[in-house]
């Protein structure tokens, strides 16, 4: 018998088979900021509303060229900016909770997962009070056909009556199938702007081929969250240099880590080790391979917080650029 977890697993993986909607939402999300810089622009004057808006898509993807302006920066990014920003984690998590009714984002318990969720609806609530839906021309966009399924489901997860509208979304039918079918009482017991919730999931539990019971409140995390306690546990500190480099475990010179200052360099053969005593420098140094093969002395300006499948990550890139075999990092 399938089990509740065994269920969100096929409905997660079906999910993150068929989800394939970051241009058509990355196109609803254009087509809010051309309206944006149209009101900034009425406000403020167009070239100081340009002028903000490339420095917000600037800050908002670094690593895009920007110098031809924020529209042409999200022409040549594509859909793949949709997964860099808040508002694409946002939708890409109610799109699995409105067709699926499970929730993606992992918690320790049910309330917390409701809590997660409850925080989800209300900023897709946030967003729709605050956007022209109809004067912007997106009642029709995919974005807010989400955003209001998202919410349906939302009414009867929470036992809150639906109206037509919102059962005709859940159900798949047209709107005047369901109000044809409220007409007849013995198929759906409620009126057009009232359908009781009790009634409208008894109708919908018979069409397991239309809709997805909600199971979010049945999910489990367990197993995700003690991978997820282990690797944190597990992280470290390492340092990481100016250019961006980092201190990681394939950095081995003829089987020693080359840390320590010009003058007094230490070879040290465990990557631990190497670690700690990069951690008691006042400005932690070490040799990594350049481009050229020649071995360079790089300083640490700062920290960061890596497991140990960050580690080999890194190691293992370091390995294919350099075509050397890669040595996993001894656990801490």
């Amino acid at each position: 018998m399938q089990t509740p977890q065994d269920e969100f697993q096929e409905r997660a993986s079906e999910f993150t088979e068929l989800f394939g909607s970051e241009e058509v939402f990355s196109e609803a999300v254009f087509q809010m900021l051309d309206r944006i810089d149209e009101l900034l622009g009425i406000m403020f004057g167009s070239k100081v509303a340009g002028a903000a808006l490339d420095e917000l898509i600037a800050r908002a993807l670094p690593g895009e060229d920007h110098s031809d302006g924020w529209r042409q920066c999200l022409a040549d990014v594509g859909g793949g900016y949709y997964s860099e920003v808040p508002i694409g984690h946002l939708f890409h998590d109610l799109s699995a909770y409105a067709d699926y009714g499970i929730v993606l984002a992992t918690a320790r318990n049910t309330a917390e997962r409701e809590a997660l969720l409850a925080g989800q609806i209300a900023m897709a609530n946030m967003l729709f009070k605050v956007m022209p839906v109809d004067q912007w021309e997106l009642k029709t966009a995919d974005m807010t056909t989400v955003a209001n399924k998202a919410l349906a489901r939302w009414k009867l997860d929470s036992r809150q009556s639906i109206t037509a509208d919102e059962l005709s979304l859940l159900s798949g039918l047209a709107l005047q199938t369901i109000k044809n079918k409220l007409a007849m009482k013995d198929e759906i017991k409620g009126a057009q702007y009232g359908i009781p919730a009790d009634e409208a999931l008894a109708w919908l539990r018979k069409r397991p081929e239309k809709f997805c019971m909600s199971i979010w409140r049945e999910q489990d995390d367990t197993e995700i969250l003690i991978e997820r306690d282990r690797l944190l546990e597990a992280a470290v500190f390492v340092p990481v240099a100016k250019d961006g480099s980092t201190f990681h475990p394939g950095l081995k010179k003829d089987g020693h880590y080359l840390i320590d200052a010009e003058g007094c360099e230490q070879k040290v053969a465990d990557f631990n080790e190497a670690l700690a005593a990069l951690h008691l420098m006042p400005s932690p140094e070490w040799r990594r391979p350049g481009d050229g093969g020649r071995w360079m002395r790089v300083r640490g300006i700062e920290w960061q917080r890596m497991t140990p499948d960050d580690l080999k990550f890194l190691a293992d890139q370091h390995a294919a650029k350099f075509d050397e075999p890669a040595e996993p990092a001894s656990r801490p």
